[in-house]
């Protein structure tokens, strides 16, 4: 183990699909004031709150090697990735050598396959969601890449092989988007607009590092694909058995792609009015109230409502209300331990797979992330500040500004400057 003193900060990212595993036992506790913190409140306590994260992290932590969460057993390429994508995400980075960056950077490339993506049979050995194998790939690879992007941007591969098979032709992609429609309509939205992520993100590295204007025409035709394909009264896409609420959360894996290619996205309006009508009595966005929301929900609603912010002022107000309610429900899941749970739910979960086991009550690295993104988009929009450390527009997880650069964020310089290709959604400046 590393005897170097690290605070390493908030985490990963992936994503919350409909089916995951729950084994629902009891109810925990709720202990918030009933009149929730001010938001001014949590800003000025923002920098205990990301200290306290970072110890959270350190605790799963064993050199380069990080578990998902205290109840997972083993170390995933996953975990080590999202412990990356939460530190860079407030900030403390920079505490750390740029030769330990680096290091961390080639350990997890370590796990990229001769095809491009991940390979962690410790992780992939014993998946508990029905999807095709390239998709829990995909989806690893995703968070992995972003995180050597953020650590060490040299060593990013300039080659994906496997997304080079899906543009032989230029209606390759289309044709292999149209085989696996059937499967995404039979999965749902929340599923398969995680796994059409993966495929934009993918397509969008192999554009950027590999030079390959191929990927960067295949990004478009992604995109008028699923424009063919939204709902004009929810700006959302629906699979067989989604309802507004899984159809949202698959949504807002979607919409980036085309904020990624400085393109509006349809209906967009009507996706953020329908997003505030899934708000719940107690503030959060899940489908049952008081129970401490569930952190993807609540992320990928906010998500939605931040970038509405941007883009529609008349809506402004209403947003602004909303994300006060958020903000006062949200902080019963703050954890002793620095880290934030999914809900007060005493559930044993699964992030696809049973090595990233986590209990829903008592925090994960991306419940940790995920909730800590969700606080920090609330602040600036109930405030107006970003907060202290906070680096947004790094991935599209993290666009808060949708098509409005003049309202982006400036990076803080605890971000290491980097010859990393700029994704299209940054600005220059």
């Amino acid at each position: 183990m590393l005897n170097t003193p690290l605070q390493i900060v908030l985490a990963l990212s992936t994503l919350c699909i409909t089916s995951d595993c729950l084994i629902l036992v009891s109810m925990a506790p709720m202990s918030s004031s009933p009149d929730g913190p001010s938001p001014h409140g949590l800003l000025a306590r923002w920098p205990t709150i990301a200290a306290d994260a970072a110890s959270f992290v350190d605790q799963l932590r064993d050199g380069f090697a990080v578990r998902c969460s205290p109840q997972a057993d083993h170390p995933t390429a996953i975990g080590s990735a999202t412990a990356v994508l939460l530190l860079g995400f407030l900030g403390r980075l920079s505490m750390l050598p740029r030769t330990f960056q680096t290091a961390w950077a080639q350990y997890l490339a370590s796990y990229i396959d001769k095809d491009g993506l991940v390979v962690d049979e410790v992780d992939t050995i014993e998946p508990v969601q029905i999807q095709p194998l390239w998709a829990l790939r995909a989806h690893r690879t995703r968070h992995v890449l972003w995180a050597i992007e953020t650590l060490a941007p040299h060593l990013v591969p300039r080659s994906i092989p496997w997304v080079r098979s899906l543009l032989k032709t230029p209606r390759s992609i289309e044709d292999w988007l149209d085989q696996q429609y059937p499967h995404f309509h039979e999965a749902g939205f929340w599923a398969a607009g995680n796994w059409l992520m993966d495929v934009g993100m993918l397509l969008d590295m192999e554009h950027r590092y590999g030079q390959n204007s191929d990927a960067e025409a295949a990004q478009e035709r992604l995109l008028e694909w699923l424009t063919r394909r939204i709902d004009p009264a929810t700006g959302f896409w629906f699979g067989r058995h989604d309802d507004q609420r899984a159809a949202m959360a698959g949504a807002m894996h979607l919409y980036p792609l085309y904020w990624n290619r400085s393109q509006e996205v349809p209906y967009f309006r009507q996706a953020v009015q329908h997003t505030l009508s899934l708000q719940q009595p107690d503030g959060l966005f899940a489908y049952d109230s008081g129970t401490g929301g569930e952190q993807c929900l609540d992320f990928d609603a906010v998500f939605i409502l931040i970038n509405g912010y941007a883009v529609f002022d008349d809506l402004r107000p209403t947003i602004r209300q909303s994300c006060q309610r958020m903000l006062d429900a949200i902080v019963v899941n703050e954890l002793p331990s620095g880290g934030w749970s999914d809900s007060r739910k005493n559930q044993i979960r699964y992030w696809a797979t049973r090595a990233c086991s986590y209990r829903s009550d008592g925090g994960s690295l991306w419940d940790t992330y995920a909730r800590l993104m969700t606080v920090a988009m609330g602040l600036y929009v109930t405030t107006g500040e970003i907060p202290s450390g906070v680096q947004t527009e790094r991935h599209l997880f993290e666009i808060w500004f949708a098509r409005c650069p003049s309202k982006r964020a400036v990076r803080s310089q605890a971000t290491p400057e980097s010859a990393a290709p700029r994704m299209r959604f940054e600005t220059t400046s």
